[in-house]
């Protein structure tokens, strides 16, 4: 997986995004495998439609920012929302514990990545029976976890990014 971004964006207009960002982006797109692009605060918002344009990206990651509630929040769900409907994956950043089932009760869990902290492995092993509630099985989670590192938890063909504060590693199977 690949990040792409352009933090100007939110100095630039739609006309200008899709004239000089747009064509950069649907270039690296067609070059990686899987792209995850970098969607930073409510001041790049307007650029959505122009990302949902580009066939070839596969993710969008929302980070809201300074000032706003995290990813988790239910501000976001609707956001997220026209991004899978716009037939892209999402990352959800900063979601709490205790945002998790009401975010995936409200979106669903298919094309979710989701970037979490969590602090003790009892937060893991709670956040994993959350999951596990969409996804039918414990066996359809295969989580892979090295805390302070970008580790992925896999859901069928999808990824969930999780952040620890710890030096630990952990396999759960």
């Amino acid at each position: 997986m690949s990040k792409l971004q352009s933090d100007i964006s939110t100095m630039i207009s739609q006309d200008d995004y899709r004239r000089f960002v747009q064509p950069f982006i649907r270039e690296q797109c067609q070059k990686i495998d899987y792209t995850l692009y970098h969607l930073d605060g409510v001041g790049a918002m307007h650029h959505l439609p122009a990302l949902l344009e580009i066939e070839e990206l596969n993710a969008i990651q929302w980070t809201p920012g300074v000032g706003e509630p995290q990813g988790g929040s239910p501000k976001w769900y609707d956001l997220y929302k026209k991004i899978l409907a716009g037939g892209k994956s999402v990352m959800a950043c900063w979601v709490t514990l205790d945002e998790l089932k009401p975010l995936l009760d409200h979106i669903g869990a298919d094309g979710v990545h989701l970037e979490m902290d969590f602090h003790n492995e009892k937060e893991v092993e709670q956040a994993m029976r959350i999951v596990e509630e969409y996804t039918g099985s414990s066996t359809a989670v295969n989580t892979s976890m090295n805390i302070n590192r970008m580790p992925t938890w896999q859901l069928p063909d999808r990824n969930v990014f999780v952040y620890g504060k710890n030096n630990t590693s952990k396999r759960i199977n």
